[in-house]
């Protein structure tokens, strides 16, 4: 029994870590050298660009996350993110349902979005929270004894915006136009 789930785990990993591989298989050989290089000759990393690979493709829920880590991590490979924004995005990715992230990757990054609809996504650093516009209406003191009657509360609403880190993962998420 122990090795037949052993091997269905290997099957799951290996089909991530596929999907992962088909999103960095067009960056050319020296491109992926040099980058890594970079990061293996620097002291601030601890850790091997390998190895820290497979411990984030292991981590993700699914293939669809994997293919999603492939995506930022080929735009490191490019030179379009740094090594650290790459952790940060993965980091990011790990923690969100599937279902969420392709939600907030639908948003109108124009308009904030209310609070309690991005309640999944607080916390993540794609979102952060907008000035809140509240207005409170003093209906007079005609009722000091209920002064829960006196003031109401308008515009109460909190909203959430796109963040640097959120507007990098779009960019690098989102779909090519079509033509």
């Amino acid at each position: 029994m122990r090795r037949t789930v052993l091997s269905i785990q290997d099957r799951l990993f290996l089909n991530k870590l596929r999907y992962f591989l088909a999103e960095i298989g067009t960056v050319p050989p020296a491109q992926w050298e040099e980058m890594i290089g970079q990061i293996s000759a620097s002291q601030e990393f601890e850790m091997k660009v390998g190895e820290k690979l497979l411990y984030i493709i292991d981590r993700c829920q699914d293939h669809s996350n994997s293919q999603k880590i492939g995506k930022i991590f080929r735009a490191f490979l490019e030179g379009t993110i740094s090594y650290n924004d790459f952790l940060r995005l993965a980091f990011c990715i790990e923690r969100l349902m599937p279902d969420d992230l392709n939600e907030f990757l639908s948003w109108d990054r124009r308009n904030g979005v209310a609070a309690f609809e991005a309640t999944n996504l607080i916390g993540t650093g794609l979102v952060f929270f907008d000035e809140a516009e509240i207005r409170i209406e003093d209906r007079g003191e005609d009722r000091p004894w209920q002064m829960n009657d006196r003031f109401k509360v308008k515009n109460g609403t909190q909203t959430v915006s796109e963040s640097d880190l959120g507007g990098m993962l779009r960019d690098i998420l989102r779909p090519p136009p079509s033509s």
